[in-house]
């Protein structure tokens, strides 16, 4: 027959339990922190891409901005054709155009981004059941 358990040995015991518990939940808490700084890292890059795309865009209307205004100097006794208004509204268009689709297509990957290391970490968290 084993004697039976001092209050001391109760409490180391359960003060281990509850420090191997602690340990666990941090470990927890890192593996999905790390995923989150990845998937943010990630974001980041496409935000660049993004960035970088918009400055390239407006680098094209500003380039265009200054060639009407050298095309008005010089064509300043003359009156614009219908046709120039047409085609200048339309270069426009395609422009504005071109930067909604570029920035349509990088939201959809960012989101995309984000949700797979959220989900991974959470299944691996969960373990295999």
């Amino acid at each position: 027959m084993t004697a039976p358990r001092s209050s001391g040995q109760e409490t180391v015991a359960s003060l281990t339990r509850r420090l191997d518990q602690a340990d666990s939940n941090l470990d927890t808490h890192e593996a999905v922190c790390a995923e989150r700084y990845k998937a943010l890292e990630a974001s980041n890059a496409d935000l660049k891409g993004q960035l970088d795309a918009i400055n390239a865009t407006l680098k094209i209307i500003s380039d265009a901005q200054v060639a009407t205004a050298a095309v008005r100097q010089a064509l300043a006794n003359d009156r614009p054709k219908w046709w120039h208004q047409l085609l200048g509204g339309a270069v426009i268009g395609l422009i504005g155009w071109m930067g909604a689709t570029i920035w349509n297509m990088n939201n959809a990957r960012v989101d995309a981004a984000l949700q797979r290391p959220i989900a991974a970490a959470a299944a691996s968290v969960a373990g295999p059941n």
